[in-house]
């Protein structure tokens, strides 16, 4: 087999290949005997890494622990979830916080039923805000 080079970089001797290697030297080892490092392996010899959608990990919370993520997300963020929901565990009380939190999103309002908006324009004399007083009107026609 073919051997390469293998030099000890650290303040201990090394191990490798059956071979003690003490620091700061080099000694030639059978290739095949070389611990498979990253660096060495080809791109096709990695295993593939499953990459995990993070909205998705949120599913592995306990449901009074999604109570408190749930209002947070976006309608896009809660139409993914109730997606992957209704896939996996279909879980009643995962589905109803969803729902709870879509319609929270459409009224304006937050999770506890308070809006975000504030109505500074209030009509107190029932003439739907147009600027005029009806007294006013008589007040002119005299």
């Amino acid at each position: 087999m073919k051997e390469v080079p293998v030099t000890n970089n650290h303040d201990y001797t090394i191990h490798v290949g059956g071979k003690s290697i003490p620091p700061d030297e080099t000694r030639m080892v059978d290739e095949s005997m070389l611990p498979d490092a990253p660096e060495r392996m080809n791109s096709e010899a990695l295993p593939e890494q499953e990459t995990v959608d993070p909205l998705l990990q949120i599913l592995d919370h306990s449901i009074p622990d999604l109570g408190d993520i749930v209002p947070g997300l976006s309608l896009e963020e809660l139409d993914a979830l109730e997606q992957a929901e209704n896939n996996g565990k279909t879980r009643k009380g995962v589905l109803t916080l969803i729902a709870e939190a879509r319609l929270a999103l459409a009224s304006g309002s937050d999770a506890d039923g308070s809006t975000d908006e504030t109505d500074t324009n209030t009509d107190t004399d029932g003439d739907a805000g147009d600027g005029s007083d009806a007294d006013s009107s008589d007040d002119a026609a005299k």
